[in-house]
């Protein structure tokens, strides 16, 4: 899985490691380092914003879906483009109507993210389950059901 250090930017390419950069200890599996994501998402320059929406979507867990939702509505285009495309890797359900709002929007680029989001959403309404096996199994699955 693709991690960033939050305190140099630093790209990671294992799940939990030492930062060559800066030496932060990363561990991309807790619940403290998506908090960390969550926290940057609202408090860092616009391609960290977009870097966190990535990552967020690449982890495709639902706790993160309000906090791109939220995103969604960033002022630099960068950032929408990115929230968007991670609402769609997740593809929850909840975020259709944001995303559909989106086509609205000033830019060709952001319709155009909210076009393939909504096509993966669609897409996993189609498939038998849109949880895999391990992620319900985990303790966030439990609490925010599907």
């Amino acid at each position: 899985m693709l991690a960033v250090c939050i305190n140099c930017w630093h790209e990671l390419e294992s799940e939990s490691e030492r930062c060559p950069c800066c030496g932060a200890i990363v561990d991309s599996e807790s619940h403290s380092y998506e908090r960390l994501l969550f926290w940057a998402l609202k408090n860092s320059q616009p391609e960290h914003r977009a870097e966190v929406c990535r990552i967020l979507g690449l982890r495709g867990h639902r706790a993160a879906v309000v906090h791109l939702i939220e995103a969604v509505n960033d002022h630099a285009m960068v950032v929408r483009i990115a929230a968007i495309e991670a609402l769609g890797a997740i593809a929850d359900e909840s975020a259709r109507p944001v995303i559909e709002k989106a086509f609205g929007s000033e830019s060709l680029e952001v319709e155009n993210a909210a076009r393939r989001a909504l096509k993966k959403i669609e897409a996993s309404r189609k498939q038998p389950s849109s949880i895999s096996s391990t992620e319900a199994s985990t303790p966030e699955a439990a609490h925010h059901g599907s």
